[in-house]
């Protein structure tokens, strides 16, 4: 695990989704549960199938992103994601829509990848993961939208 830069890209298949507004998609960070020292780059996505992004640095947000509204995901869908994160801060694709893009000050520290959950236990994922695919380098912004096209 390479905590200075890296990549992750995800296939998922949605089943029916429960009734809440978010689902933790993943999460890159030290595990700490404590909420006023969270570090932590973390992707989810919304009922209504939007995705997000935040970044979160000794507890207090440094950086939020979202990919918009790409409209509701029937039960079984699959969509692709992938987060990039490095010196220049976090990108991240999520099906065919535009690259987003955040600087971030700092990283926070990070020691884990966790797919599909957070470290304080909420949020839990609710999807079905066809395929995941770690890289441990930066990646261009053309070769992150085409991980998830």
């Amino acid at each position: 695990f390479n905590n200075a830069e890296g990549a992750v890209t995800l296939e998922l298949e949605l089943p029916k989704m429960p009734d809440v507004t978010v689902r933790n998609i993943l999460e890159l960070g030290d595990g700490n549960s404590a909420s006023t020292s969270w570090n932590r780059v973390s992707m989810g996505m919304t009922a209504a199938g939007g995705v997000y992004w935040s970044g979160i640095v000794n507890g207090t947000t440094v950086a939020t992103s979202s990919a918009g509204d790409a409209g509701t995901l029937p039960a079984g869908s699959y969509f692709k994601v992938a987060l990039a994160y490095g010196v220049d801060g976090v990108r991240f694709s999520f099906r065919t829509d535009a690259l987003r893009k955040n600087a971030m000050p700092t990283l926070p520290p990070m020691t884990r990848l966790a797919l599909g959950a957070v470290a304080w236990g909420t949020n839990q994922a609710c999807f079905h993961i066809k395929s995941a695919r770690y890289f441990p380098q930066r990646l261009t912004d053309a070769e992150v939208s085409a991980l998830t096209a």
